[in-house]
This record gives structure tokens, sequence and C-alpha cells, in this order.
């Protein structure tokens, strides 16, 4: 990372940086993993910032998405631990059910995921997603795995329209991957067998400027989301440093 005050002259030359930081930081970690056997998928991050807009520093971003096989993700931990990775105090009480975990170091988060979820959906709803962005994924020449443009699409659309939209770059990512997708019979397929596909149809319609209609529940299938606003609230209370600490309390007693 630059130092001083050198990003404060030139904000383009420390986003470049921070690309360039991030990017080599997920390299060496792919390689590490690969010496395991493990091979690592990145998913959002200057990486992929490069294949869709052509540009790893279009804008900043100091976090990275990573998925790597489920049965693989406690030695994957093992090592990012080991490596001097800190694990996010900002998990929720929820990460094992979520199958995601944030770890950082020297300025770089890595939200890595061993299943996909998405706010009140779980991992067990998204693994047709999943199981789609592995299959026929290439190897890039950086080490990581590239997931083909059809399920990434998905992904994305996916994420973004479970924060709604509340950074603008995704709609960017949503939109680029959207032209590069040829098989949208195939796009649509994915969404529906993961019950998504209104919410990605959305999603892609928004990138593209058409935000006329409301947003649509993010899950349309039965009785497998959180569907009520005390629900929500519910979870958002999960997440909290207080009841995190609370719990920790409670577990220490038992142990007792």
């Amino acid at each position: 990372m630059l130092e001083g005050g050198e990003h404060r002259k030139d904000p383009r030359l420390y986003t470049l940086a921070a690309a360039v930081h991030v990017t080599s930081t997920v390299r060496r970690m792919a390689v590490d993993l690969a010496g395991l056997g493990v091979p690592l998928m990145v998913l959002r991050g200057p990486p992929v910032q490069l294949r869709l807009l052509g540009d790893a520093s279009s804008y900043r971003s100091a976090d990275v998405d990573l998925l790597v096989p489920a049965h693989h993700h406690r030695r994957v931990f093992k090592l990012l631990l080991q490596d001097g990775w800190d694990f996010s105090p900002e998990n929720g009480v929820l990460w094992r059910l979520d199958r995601a975990a944030a770890f950082t170091k020297r300025g770089v988060t890595v939200d890595l995921h061993w299943g996909l979820h998405a706010h009140t959906v779980s991992a067990r709803h998204l693994r047709p997603l999943e199981r789609a962005l592995w299959l026929d994924a290439a190897p890039s020449a950086d080490g990581w795995c590239e997931p083909r443009i059809e399920p990434l699409a998905v992904y994305l659309a996916v994420h973004g329209a479970a924060s709604g939209f509340h950074k603008p770059e995704s709609l960017l990512l949503i939109g680029a991957a959207g032209r590069l997708v040829s098989d949208w019979v195939g796009v649509e397929t994915l969404a529906r067998r993961a019950h998504v596909w209104p919410a990605v149809r959305h999603a892609l319609a928004a990138a593209q400027g058409d935000r006329t209609g409301p947003m649509p529940p993010l899950f349309d299938g039965r009785g497998r989301r959180i569907a009520s606003a005390a629900g929500r609230e519910v979870r958002a209370r999960l997440s909290r440093p207080a009841l995190r600490a609370a719990l920790r309390v409670v577990r220490s007693r038992r142990s007792d």
C-alpha cells in the first residue's frame, strides 16, 4: 500500500495500489492453497473487476469474495490463521450456518465462503448456484479458478439484490457480466433452480437502468426464508457485538 500522503495527492494512484495489493495477496493465497490441493475461486474484488470491466482499479475495493469447496474449509481456516490473518470481529454468530467468515490482514478483508448465502436465503438453498459456479470453472494464469460467466452473473445479481444495491459498483459488475452472457436460457434455468429468478431478473434490468418496478422478494421458494420484518430484525440482532459477547459469557459458564 502507499505510504504517507501520496494517495491524498492522487486518489486514482491509491486505488490502483490497493487493487495491486489485493490481487497479489489473493494470488499468494491461491498458490498456498494449491499446494494443499485446495482450489480457490474469486467471486468479487479487483480480479473480477479486471475480468468484467477491464480494469482492476475501476473502483476502490479492499475486500474480496472467495469460495472454496466445503469439505476443505477447515484446512483453509488453519492456513489463514497460521499466515497471520485475523478472524474478523464483524462475523456474526451465524457464520457457521451462513458458511462464510471474514478475515483481515494488512488492510485486506477476505470474505471466505464454503457455501453461498444471501441475506435471508440460506447456503443450503443456494447449492444449485454453488455447484454451477464450480462446474467447468477454468484455472486462471494467477492460480485461482474463474467460473463461467453465466453462474457468475447470477451470483453477482443475487449479491447485489440482497444488499439492495447499496453500493453502486454492484450494478456496474452485474451489467458488465450481463453483456458477456451468451446463454440466457442457462441463466434463467439456474436462477429458477435456486428460486431467485425474479430477483436476478430485476437486478439485471436495474443494471441496464430499468428500475421501474419494486424489488421482488429475494427468494421465491416456500418456507425457506425469514419472511417477516420481525424475523429479519432478529437475524440482524444476532450479528451485534453485544450479543456475541453475551453468548461467550454463557458458553464460559456452561464449561465451568
